[in-house]
């Protein structure tokens, strides 16, 4: 009666073994890799080069997704400092650098923009980049 038990308890155990090897045989794929998450950098998509305002104009802004993207889509963030701020100042509002003129002369305007996303290895990256911006007596003519 003991041998009996054993092996219906045996029995018992390799059927249930069996059927759940079954199942995760059907939904096991032994060619499948994990696909490593893809997050590349901001980029340059247009050159910026040197910007000129007036400085009767008070004010002037700056649209850096007509220089800036990524490739993926992903929204872009922005920060940006100048280098001399008795001259321009700038403040960031979403991608567009608002300007303030105070002085005649040049500043560089130092920026970073990052996605927000980060890749497989949880780096995130970023594009960091310059220019100048140079305030005049009177606003260049627009050609």
């Amino acid at each position: 009666m003991i041998m009996k038990k054993v092996y219906l308890r045996s029995t018992f155990f390799l059927v249930a073994v069996s059927v759940i090897l079954i199942s995760c045989r059907e939904e096991f794929d032994p060619n499948f890799r994990e696909v490593p998450i893809i997050n590349n950098a901001p980029e340059f998509s247009d050159d910026i080069g040197e910007i000129f305002f007036g400085l009767p104009d008070g004010m002037g802004e700056i649209e850096m997704a007509n220089f800036v993207s990524d490739p993926e889509g992903d929204p872009l963030a922005f920060v940006a400092s100048s280098s001399n701020e008795s001259v321009v100042t700038v403040e960031v509002a979403g991608s567009r650098l608002d300007l303030t003129f105070h002085s005649l002369g040049s500043s560089t305007i130092s920026f970073t923009v990052t996605d927000g996303q980060a890749d497989d290895k949880g780096v995130q990256h970023s594009l960091s980049g310059t220019f100048t911006v140079t305030i005049l007596e009177e606003a260049p003519d627009e050609d």
